[in-house]
């Protein structure tokens, strides 16, 4: 069972936690954007919900420290890793849209089940790239742990599964264009004789679109297009109806993908507080029943670039410590300053 320090939602807005405005000024003010390296909505969703609820499990915390240690003595395993994790997809909002649609009735619905299937095909496939980033002799169990589920052979038995259905080279596309081209031409060849004709007709008028563009518009290029989007309708529909018991299989399948999002929002987590300490001098915190912090600095300026004054603090021979001055003399910040620093160590950053 995950232990954590429980923090009220005052405190979060009080102590600037987490991003709580939409003006530039107000999100350099929060814990969360001073240290939020991310690549993926996952990791950023897993670094904002420890911030707010910081860890009390010493294990937790030296697995996640020495994890971190190690990405910084491997810079190849880090920099690998890094660029992997930017091209990773929101596996979670991937799940969602599963969930949600199960039995596509409208046009809509229908273009939207298979790009399910296709996100799920990127997802997969980006999964499998980053566990190729990881090197053989990795020594930190946290990361052994991430790279046996990012392994698992149900990752392969499922993307062979999507695989034997969805062409392999077909990406994410962008443009709405191309997206609805990606979709025409999802399914291979030979899986369903009537999608594959629909499909010789959307290229042969998509052609004369083309062609019809490049001389003039005119009455024909109008009704080409009402063609053209006739049989795109129809095309969905059969590429739909190929791809269901993929789709099946994939929501039989569902929790590989929840321990796969699970493991790359805390790989990421990870390379982020890595990836701190590569901009800021930072050193291993160790923990005891008292505070000591020697030349410590206030993160949250640092990372906006203001010049920061270090300071000590100390409870080894004291129960409690009285901070006094005038107003605007800096005691609010010196407490932040605290606090900032044990939600980091607690968190499992440096």
């Amino acid at each position: 069972m995950f232990r954590s320090m429980q923090i009220d939602p005052g405190a979060w807005r009080d102590l600037g936690l987490e991003d709580c405005g939409s003006s530039e000024n107000k999100r350099e003010r929060s814990l969360f954007s001073a240290i939020d390296h991310t690549n993926t909505k996952m990791g950023s969703r897993l670094l904002r919900a420890n911030i707010l609820q910081p860890s009390t499990d010493l294990s937790t915390i030296y697995a996640r420290q020495t994890a971190v240690l190690e990405l910084l003595d491997t810079e190849e395993l880090f920099f690998s890793l890094s660029a992997q994790l930017v091209d990773m997809p929101d596996i979670d909002a991937a799940i969602t849209s599963l969930i949600r649609i199960s039995q596509a009735t409208t046009s809509r619905q229908v273009s939207q089940a298979i790009n399910n299937v296709l996100h799920v095909k990127h997802i997969l496939q980006a999964t499998v790239r980053l566990s190729h980033a990881f090197r053989a002799n990795i020594q930190s169990t946290l990361l052994q742990s991430i790279l046996g589920v990012l392994t698992e052979s149900r990752v392969d038995d499922l993307l062979d599964h999507i695989h034997a259905v969805i062409r392999e080279d077909i990406g994410m596309e962008k443009s709405a264009q191309m997206t609805r081209s990606q979709r025409c031409h999802a399914v291979k060849d030979g899986v369903d004789g009537f999608l594959d004709v629909s499909r010789a007709i959307f290229d042969k008028v998509t052609q004369e679109v083309v062609e019809l563009v490049e001389q003039y518009a005119n009455e024909t290029q109008v009704k080409l297009n009402n063609r053209l989007a006739s049989v795109v309708i129809e095309i969905n529909l059969l590429t739909e109806k190929a791809i269901q018991r993929v789709a099946d299989v994939i929501r039989e399948n569902i929790t590989i993908l929840y321990r796969v999002s699970e493991a790359v929002a805390l790989l990421d987590m990870i390379v982020s507080f890595a990836h701190h300490c590569t901009l800021h001098n930072c050193v291993v915190p160790e923990f005891s029943d008292s505070i000591n912090i020697i030349q410590g600095r206030h993160p949250v300026l640092e990372a906006v670039g203001r010049e920061v004054v270090p300071n000590n603090v100390s409870t080894v021979s004291a129960t409690f410590t009285v901070v006094s001055g005038p107003n605007m003399g800096g005691k609010s910040t010196y407490l932040r300053q605290i606090i900032y620093m044990a939600i980091m160590a607690q968190i499992g950053s440096l």
